[in-house]
């Protein structure tokens, strides 16, 4: 059964609350559920959503919780805030591209935002995620003895990244070596 979802007006105010960060947070939340969602009680950021039509509140009949549901307008908006953080994202990405592209051409295998997670050592049960932008190897390999590996993360907007001493250099335009 396919959900349809309403329209969603904005509330003709004098002055619209701004939106900021948290509000997109909150529609993003709403709309991973995929579905109405009940809440025990709203909150200021739901009121924020509601009087610029990105949410309605729908009456649950039997119960005391308010259902939430994401409107056409909220899901519009949500988009929006998706394109302008690809667009933003665009320039790391692509140099993070360029630099596979140069170890690639050198004889490495890469990948591009590979995420690793690793036990904390220190605390049990707890675990690091490592997402560099470039992982390369030499060749891969089965036993972590023959690994031969270089991370590389590129600092946003800097076109500067850290090797695998840790050591921090300037990515050129051509992306030639970064020794």
């Amino acid at each position: 059964m396919e959900q349809v979802l309403p329209q969603g007006e904005a509330i003709s105010c004098q002055t619209l609350p701004r939106l900021g960060p948290a509000h997109t947070k909150r529609l993003r939340k709403l709309w991973s559920y995929g579905r109405p969602v009940h809440v025990a009680q709203l909150e200021g950021v739901d009121f924020d959503l509601q009087v610029h039509g990105f949410l309605e509140t729908m009456d649950s009949g039997y119960n005391a919780a308010a259902v939430l549901t994401l409107t056409k307008m909220g899901l519009a908006h949500l988009n929006e805030a998706r394109q302008k953080l690809i667009a933003a994202q665009r320039p790391h990405h692509e140099l993070g591209q360029r630099l596979a592209a140069y170890l690639r051409a050198k004889g490495l295998h890469t990948w591009e935002n590979v995420e690793f997670s690793n036990p904390h050592w220190a605390q049990p049960r707890s675990w690091s995620v490592v997402r560099p932008d470039v992982f390369a190897c030499l060749t891969p390999a089965q036993r972590e003895e023959f690994l031969l590996t270089a991370f590389s993360e590129i600092a946003k907007g800097t076109g500067v990244a850290a090797g695998a001493d840790g050591r921090w250099r300037q990515v050129p335009a051509d992306c030639s070596p970064l020794a």
